[in-house]
């Protein structure tokens, strides 16, 4: 009954073990089934931040073409402006050589010819001073205008590079920190993994153990049970034999073998149960230090106390060793009581058979015999049952003294197995709590884990609404820019109406009012050389100014694109790569110049004019092309993704999880096990 109660008692922790092992293999399954849907969820992030700074530099790129193709149409009105000026500079000064030589000659009233000549030259003069000052307004419009898109192209560039610049800082800043939480996620992976396994396998090691241990167990008590049935059978029909009066005695002795065979029993069974109490808690404090050394500095104390458990753990191991070793040397002594008390058994045994015998014999001569020889059998047969009750007195005495011996060893046995059970309670509790523990701090760590992602998911956001903020009012900008060259152009054409029409009034004009304005043609002929010599210096003074803004803007763009090729320099050093065309992209060309043969009339400062302002586009070309490449650069990607990284990482990683394989589960195996588990991992 006592070997079924124990088979019993080890199936049903054999079963607890594999309930425990199964949730877990859950546990295990959900984990990572938890870290590939975070790792899908910041893949998806990455890959709609990619999205919004592809979608970003394109509009940056169309707003800059925009303003670009801007400045070259109004540069080109401003030369076709410059163009007529200096034809009807050209015609102004041929009317004044012909209306000198008309003066040199003599008036002459009958002459119709002449009269009509005159007449010619007074309305083209009067159009020509008209022209003359709506040109001049008009060129002073011009020039402010030139002036406010030149301010304003300075503040959209200012702007644009601003954003970019911002853009890319908060690019570089956002892949940062992805990449800060990828390496962080991927490292928690891959220490959950180590912990799982290592969990698992110690598991299965018990498992195994304990397996093999129940099938020992069963053989054991089956072979056991079968030997003590068999020596019970054989003592009992060996003491039926005895004599009557010696049963009492047969039956003490039968009992008291039987008693200390069943604690052999008992003590093996308490052995055994020690044996795999102690493997168990082996196998735990291999797990527990497999954990805790995976862990961080926060668990360090936590180790330090496990590992002082653990020790404990062998000292009392090593003590329960050298009881166990006690026991079996005191049941040794006991089994060879045992043997000496059959052996003195079976020697009553054979002097009751001679005793029958020469009884059996002196009965039949009984009746040959004398009287005195009667007599002298009887004193023997006395003298023979006084030594016979000696002897017994003496078994009795003996009895007594084992089994006082034996009721000392069992309330040994049994304040040790108190003692032996306290402890393991405890040690269970304190294994409970360090794994509470732990719990708590993983749990802690993912909530701080969810934390900053749920903050640098709203900051990116804000981020990206602050940058779609900034390019909604360049738009705005942009358009307010092209209502005003509208309502330019729509002046400029009521203008060239109101000329039309000032010009078909004075084709009315009279030929007497003509005349009358000879005088103040002259005077006004004058006006307009003083105004062309105006018109000169300010447009001197336009080159020099459009000069020394155009130097400034050179200065400007050279820093910036100095910048520009520091942080490519910066970039390709950490992603290692080529920069052979870098030196192509930097090189300013030159593009094609104004040809001042094809201008007519003086140049007035126009090729200075355009070789600055040309300089400094090209300068922008250059600028935009290292710019370009940097924001290539920093949405490159290397050649493996991040998916192929993480799948190669797992590959590797339950690759390694199952290269040991346990042989054996004796404790020579769970000895090696342990030692094993102990020793530093090396860094994957």
């Amino acid at each position: 009954m006592d070997g079924e109660g124990e088979l019993a008692r080890l199936r049903a922790e054999v079963a607890s073990k594999d309930d425990t092992l199964n949730q877990l293999k859950v546990k295990a399954k959900a984990f990572a089934e938890a870290l590939t849907n975070d790792k899908k969820s910041l893949e998806a992030q990455l890959m709609q931040s990619r999205n919004e700074m592809n979608e970003l530099k394109t509009k940056a790129k169309a707003f800059a073409d925009n303003v670009k193709t801007q400045i070259l149409v109004e540069k080109e009105r401003v030369q076709l402006l410059e163009k007529q000026l200096h034809a009807k500079d050209i015609e102004l000064l041929q009317q004044q050589q012909q209306h000198a030589t008309a003066a040199t000659q003599p008036l002459n009233e009958g002459d119709a010819v002449t009269y009509q000549w005159k007449a010619q030259v007074d309305q083209l003069t009067v159009q020509l001073a008209t022209d003359r000052q709506v040109h001049a307004e008009r060129v002073s419009q011009l020039e402010q205008l030139a002036q406010q898109r030149v301010a304003e192209k300075a503040t959209l560039e200012q702007k644009l590079q601003q954003l970019q610049w911002q853009h890319t800082q908060d690019s570089a800043q956002h892949e940062q920190n992805m990449h800060d939480q990828v390496a962080t996620l991927r490292q928690e992976n891959q220490e959950s993994a180590r912990q799982v396994q290592s969990v698992v396998l110690a598991l299965q090691a018990l498992t195994s153990s304990n397996g093999t241990n129940v099938e020992a167990l069963v053989a054991a008590a089956r072979d056991a049970w079968q030997a003590k049935d068999a020596q019970v059978r054989a003592l009992e029909h060996t003491v039926a034999s005895l004599e009557d009066e010696k049963n009492l005695t047969r039956t003490n002795s039968a009992s008291l073998s039987n008693k200390y065979r069943g604690d052999i029993v008992v003590l093996e069974g308490v052995r055994d149960q020690l044996e795999a109490d102690l493997a168990s808690l082996k196998a735990e404090g291999v797990v527990l230090r497999s954990d805790c050394a995976a862990k961080d500095v926060e668990c360090t104390n936590l180790r330090v106390q496990l590992a002082q458990a653990t020790a404990d753990v062998d000292v009392k191991a090593a003590e329960v060793t050298q009881v166990r070793e006690a026991l079996a040397i005191e049941g040794r002594n006991a089994a060879t009581e045992c043997a000496n008390l059959r052996g003195q058994v079976e020697a009553l045994a054979s002097q009751v058979r001679e005793l029958d015998m020469e009884l059996q014999h002196a009965k039949s001569n009984h009746a040959s015999q004398s009287s005195g020889l009667a007599a002298a059998q009887a004193l023997a047969l006395e003298e023979s049952a006084r030594e016979w009750k000696a002897k017994e007195a003496a078994w009795n005495v003996a009895k007594v003294e084992m089994q006082a011996a034996h009721d000392k060893f069992v309330r040994d046995e049994e304040e040790k197995k108190v003692k032996v059970k306290t402890y393991i309670q405890n040690l269970t509790a304190d294994k409970q709590k360090a794994l509470e523990d732990v719990d708590k701090q993983v749990k802690e760590r993912d909530l701080a884990h969810e934390k900053r992602l749920v903050d640098i998911k709203a900051k990116t956001m804000a981020k990206f609404a602050e940058h779609e903020a900034v390019i909604k009012k360049g738009h705005e900008d942009l358009e307010a820019l092209r209502s005003q060259m509208v309502k330019a152009q729509q002046a400029y054409e009521a203008e060239i109406k109101s000329l039309q029409a000032k010009k078909k009034e004075a084709e009315d004009e009279t030929m007497e009012v003509l005349k009358k304005k000879r005088l103040a043609a002259k005077a006004e002929t004058q006006k307009l050389a003083n105004d062309l010599e105006g018109v000169q210096k300010r447009a001197a003074m336009l080159v020099d100014v459009t000069g020394n803004k155009c130097t400034h803007q050179s200065k400007q763009l050279e820093v910036l694109q100095e910048r520009v090729l520091e942080a490519i320099h910066v970039v390709s050093h950490h992603k290692k790569c080529d920069l052979t065309t870098l030196n192509d992209l930097a090189q300013i060309v030159t593009s094609p110049r104004m040809s001042a043969g094809n201008l007519p009339g003086p140049a007035l400062g126009l090729n200075k004019i355009d070789e600055d302002v040309s300089h400094v586009f090209d300068q922008m070309a250059a600028l935009t092309n290292v710019t370009e490449r940097l924001v290539d650069l920093t949405l490159e990607e290397s050649d493996l993704s991040l998916k192929e990284i993480v799948v190669d990482r797992m590959k590797k990683q339950f690759s390694a999880c199952f290269v040991h394989q346990y042989a054996k589960s004796d404790e020579d195996g769970l000895l090696h096990q342990r030692t094993s588990s102990t020793m530093p991992e090396s860094p994957s």
